[in-house]
């Protein structure tokens, strides 16, 4: 049995990060494994890879219609944009992309603002749909002809440095223009701030694409609660279930004799710490983490209860993939290092 971990954001971009943390399970497992290291690389796209899909959806993968099937929609032959609502935030002479402020938005405040935007561009054949507040789609019928800057790489960043590229990119900067003259005055966005919050005040375009063919996974089943992650395994046909709590339940559920194959394991409760909370909760959760992952797996591999674990780290500036067998703990000559030692690791 072959676990795979996918872990965004294990190894933060300042060395200083986990100062102080005790990690000796995860700094033997890191230490002990053979590693490789390539270029950073997006959560989207490195699942796009996994999943043998082509070069092309590699580098810009379809993730509105991923994630969209991954939350229970059903995209169809349509291509879909991600159309998330943000905060748009003047700081001198940029405009600042905030995401975190969109977390507030009630489903009955997405819906009427969701109306409005329908309402205006019906004329176009276009519609917007969300499955969450916070997660808005576009049906576009075509896929655009230009190139779009995921959300995650957009945020805090200056909306005027990322605008699309491409055929079409004036078309739809103007559409986001257009949603941004509609949005702003809006009876939700005056209630939002009356109340101290943000306005909702454009959407952000991105993860543009049709559901591709059918992709060949090598995995026996996909625990996360990623929507592309979640999309993929459903168009493979592979069972997807939400993250387990901890090693030790999924042990419980996977690791029996004779249960081959290989499974991933998605954790972004860092990704998400990090940007929702700061570092600290980072921190809080990469102690968690080592207790209740890194030390139960550290422990199936010395009992031979796995026979392979793989930690796919992605950082801002690589992304590391380290793989371990029972053999490998007691090859003492790898020397473990802290996790910070990664934070200067080169592709």
């Amino acid at each position: 049995m072959h676990l795979e971990l996918l872990i965004p954001d294990l190894i933060a971009p300042d060395p200083g990060a986990a100062a102080g943390l005790a990690l000796p399970a995860l700094e033997r497992l890191l230490g002990r494994a053979v590693k490789t290291a390539g270029p950073a690389i997006s959560v989207d796209a490195w699942l796009c890879a996994a999943s043998s899909l082509d070069a092309e959806l590699q580098a810009v993968p379809p993730s509105a219609a991923l994630s969209l099937l991954g939350e229970g929609g059903a995209p169809g032959a349509s291509a879909w944009l991600r159309a998330d609502p943000v905060h748009m935030r003047v700081d001198r002479d940029q405009l600042l992309i905030d995401v975190q402020s969109a977390t507030s938005l009630s489903g009955d405040d997405a819906t009427a603002l969701l109306a409005t935007l329908n309402a205006h561009f019906a004329q176009d054949g276009m519609h917007f749909h969300a499955t969450v507040p916070q997660h808005w789609y576009l049906q576009a019928g075509q896929t655009p002809l230009a190139t779009f800057t995921p959300l995650q790489a957009a945020e805090g960043r200056n909306a005027d440095a990322l605008r699309p590229s491409g055929a079409d990119a004036l078309a739809w900067q103007r559409k986001a223009n257009e949603a941004q003259m509609l949005l702003h005055e809006h009876p939700v966005n005056n209630a939002r701030e009356a109340r101290g919050d943000n306005p909702i005040n454009s959407v952000w375009f991105w993860g543009a694409g049709a559901l591709p063919p059918p992709p060949q996974l090598r995995f026996r089943r996909i625990w996360s609660d990623d929507p592309v992650a979640r999309g993929l395994g459903m168009l493979a046909s592979i069972p997807v279930a939400a993250p387990p709590l901890s090693a030790a339940q999924w042990l419980d559920r996977e690791a029996a004799p004779g249960n081959e194959g290989r499974y991933l394991v998605v954790l972004g409760a860092l990704r998400d710490a990090a940007r929702e909370r700061g570092i600290d909760a980072w921190r809080s959760v990469l102690a968690d983490f080592e207790r209740v992952w890194f030390q139960p797996l550290l422990e199936a591999l010395r009992r031979d209860r796995i026979g392979m674990l793989t930690v796919h780290a992605l950082a801002p500036h690589c992304a590391l993939t380290a793989e371990t067998i029972r053999g490998d703990l007691i090859k003492i000559w790898r020397l473990t290092k802290p996790l910070s030692a990664y934070a200067e690791l080169q592709p």
